[in-house]
């Protein structure tokens, strides 16, 4: 189960932002020529309906620069050799703070 919201421009999917409920990971895609116009924002409303002390978790890409100034840390546990919620992520951010960068009340 998901929570998934797409951008669409002309008839056309030019983005999308999910969270995988199971492992609380995200993952977002906006087409190049779509980046830096407020997209992303948007995109990642669906949040809203997770309690703010909720972790969400990344394992980064050539989007890394995004996720650190929406405020995601380096994961403490990542590639830990114990099974923790996360582990395998390499950054993580509680939705309140999403929420604060996304401005949701």
């Amino acid at each position: 189960m998901s929570l998934l919201k797409t951008l669409e421009m002309d008839g056309k999917e030019v983005g999308y932002f999910q969270v995988h409920l199971e492992t609380m990971s995200m993952s977002i895609y906006i087409e190049e020529e779509y980046q830096h116009k407020g997209y992303a924002r948007e995109l990642m409303k669906p949040i809203e309906s997770l309690k703010d002390e909720q972790l969400l978790y990344i394992d980064t890409d050539a989007s890394l620069g995004f996720w650190d100034h929406i405020g995601m840390k380096p994961n403490r546990h990542y590639n830990s050799k114990r099974n923790i919620q996360g582990a395998g992520y390499e950054k993580v951010i509680d939705v309140k703070t999403l929420k604060r960068f996304l401005k949701i009340d």
